[in-house]
């Protein structure tokens, strides 16, 4: 082969490699701004904690047909739950749907009531004690990272106590609870509002009835609560 024509195959294999060479560092380049894209646009975002309890001041009120709704004195209670999400990743990345069990529903109110009659007024206290359960659906926002705002609604059947003239009543009360709340990290605040009904056994706010037990007593309560979420 003459010296002319193997310069020449050498030259256009060294341009091929070089041309090669070239090609691959900028599919390298393209794929590395192709990736930060992705990890910009799609990053995960942190997932909302799952646990929470929540301490609560509320205004409670309760009713019997017939007579003067009934104004808490001051109202305090406690919640502490789970909440399962039913997915793993966001829907929307920022959107979480997931079921609440609350597994103890803590309230204690205090009445102090005016009593009139025909012997005159004298001050009534009652005290009402309830302990329940929740569990219902909720809706999470995760609008940046470790900020999460939530929306829900559950059924919380509840054991209800209440004292009152020196004797003590009790019943099932068929309650529900829907609310919202905002948290960042590890703390939150929230609003609440409970509605139900409960049947004391025993209790009427009339003096003299002859079947105190069929006596229905609406139940409703606006609370407000802080929450650690861990």
């Amino acid at each position: 082969m003459p010296m002319k024509q193997f310069s020449i195959i050498v030259c256009m294999l060294l341009f091929a490699l070089s041309s090669h060479a070239q090609w691959e560092d900028d599919y390298a380049v393209i794929q590395g701004a192709n990736l930060q894209k992705e990890r910009t646009e799609y990053r995960p975002v942190d997932l909302p904690r799952t646990s929470y309890l929540n301490i609560s001041t509320g205004h409670h009120t309760m009713k019997q047909e017939g007579f003067p709704k009934l104004k808490s004195n001051y109202s305090i209670g406690a919640t502490i739950g789970n909440t399962y999400y039913l997915h793993q990743a966001p829907i929307a990345d920022c959107i979480m749907i997931g079921i609440d069990a609350t597994w103890l529903d803590f309230n204690y109110t205090n009445y102090k009531i005016d009593h009139v009659s025909n012997l005159g007024s004298n001050k009534l206290s009652y005290n009402q004690l309830e302990a329940g359960v929740q569990v219902g659906p909720s809706v999470t926002v995760i609008p940046m990272d470790d900020l999460n705002i939530s929306g829900y609604f559950r059924y919380a059947p509840t054991f209800s106590g209440l004292s009152a003239n020196d004797e003590f009543s009790s019943g099932f009360a068929s309650m529900f609870v829907g609310g919202a709340s905002v948290a960042y990290q590890f703390f939150g605040a929230g609003v609440e509002y409970r509605f139900g009904s409960c049947k004391y056994n025993g209790f009427s706010l009339e003096e003299k009835v002859k079947d105190p037990e069929k006596t229905k007593t609406t139940l409703n309560e606006l609370r407000f609560y802080v929450s650690l979420r861990f």
